[in-house]
Formats: structure tokens, sequence, C-alpha cells
């Protein structure tokens, strides 16, 4: 089965739901507020969002980046087939939070290793080394 993801944080992905309060935490720790925002609202229609390397086990599309909310966080929405393997990585300036919205992913961070499912997410900070797996 297909891992279906939305990611956030400068190159991540987010459910709506948990949109607002990560673009909080990112305004608090900025100390500034929505009001001294630039960014202009934006519908994306997901069938015109930009895709990025689209391939037989994984396609992503860029729903928002940093450059369009103000570098508070960036929006992606992807698909993972089964197979599909992350090279292992790490990223020095922003975290990632994945939630899988239908199959299944592994995901190794700082050592640990966990399964997570429809509904479940996994949060890396920064620096940490990131390597995911869809339906191994």
């Amino acid at each position: 089965m297909q891992a279906k993801l939305f990611s956030t944080g400068f190159g991540g992905l987010l459910l709506v739901a948990g949109i607002m309060a990560h673009a909080l935490m990112l305004v608090l720790a900025k100390g500034q507020t929505e009001t001294t925002s630039t960014a202009a609202h934006l519908f994306v229609k997901r069938d015109k969002a930009e895709k990025l390397e689209p391939s037989a086990i994984s396609v992503s599309r860029v729903m928002l980046t940093a450059n369009q909310t103000s570098a508070r966080y960036g929006i992606m929405d992807e698909i993972f087939n089964p197979g599909m393997k992350t090279l292992s990585h790490k990223h020095a300036n922003h975290s990632e939070t994945f939630i899988v919205l239908t199959g299944k992913m592994r995901w190794t961070v700082a050592g640990e290793t966990d399964e997570i499912g429809p509904g479940d997410l996994v949060y890396i900070p920064p620096g940490h080394l990131t390597p995911g797996r869809s339906g191994w």
C-alpha cells in the first residue's frame, strides 16, 4: 500500500489541522506576529502544484514554499509507493514533520526506529539523520 504523506518545515509537510500550530511555534520562536507578515494569501490546486522529480516510487508536489510564507514554513504533498527509500540526510537549519495519511512508513531518527501509520507523525529536528522507508 502507498504511504500518503504531508510534511512541513522549510522543506517538509503537514496536515492542515497542524499547520497553524507549527506556524505559531515558528512565529513565537522568531518573536514575530502574523500581522508582521508580508506574505499574500494563496489558493493552491493540487493538480497545478509543481512536481519534483516524479518517479515510479514517489511523487512530491510543492504546495507552499518558505518564500510564500515569509520563511515560516513550507508544505509538500508526497506519495511514497512501496519500496521507496530516502537516502540518509540531515537539514542544518530546519525541522521536518511527516504525517501519514494512508499506508505505513518506517523512520529512523537519532538511532531510534519506529513504524508510523495513518494519523501518526514523526518530527525530525534540525541536524538529525533521517532515512525513511515505505511499504517494506
